[in-house]
């Protein structure tokens, strides 16, 4: 089954303008981000984990796009991206436990429990979407590769 170009176009659109419109939206706190303490390092990675849900949608977008249009550089741009991006938030999830127990002991009261949850919802972010973006990254990089997957 085909896809119409049109759908393919929409696709791709949606998802840029997604994709722009949260990074937009994240440079004013990336920019006022302190990370030489452990509290601006975890409350960057919690705002960026607010818009989580937009970027995935846009992600999904690109990636169908892509994928419907066969479009090998687009999947190759887009293998890279995942490649660096889950490499790195992978990575970032052990230090960002580390800053999480440097400000424990900061919490007190009834706010523990809510630092906990926040904590681990945090770092299930950076470890699972980290690993699912490495294997979404090679499987957009082997297909991009495939001699069978046709360029229109």
């Amino acid at each position: 089954m085909t896809v119409p170009r049109r759908l393919v176009v929409l696709l791709g659109a949606a998802g840029g303008f997604i994709l722009v419109h949260q990074l937009v939206e994240l440079g004013g706190p990336i920019a006022a981000a302190d990370l030489s303490t452990p509290a601006g390092r975890m409350r960057l990675i919690t705002t960026v984990w607010t818009r989580g849900a937009a970027l995935l949608a846009a992600d999904l977008f690109l990636i169908w796009a892509a994928v419907a249009g066969a479009h090998r550089r687009s999947l190759a741009v887009l293998a890279l991206i995942h490649l660096v991006v889950g490499a790195a938030m992978v990575v970032d999830a052990p230090f960002f436990l580390i800053d999480a127990g440097r400000m424990a002991s900061s919490i007190g009261g009834d706010a523990v429990a809510v630092y906990r949850l926040v904590v681990a919802r945090a770092l299930g972010m950076l470890a699972v979407l980290g690993v699912a973006a490495l294997v979404a990254g090679w499987s957009l990089r082997l297909l991009a590769r495939d001699s069978s997957f046709s360029e229109s």
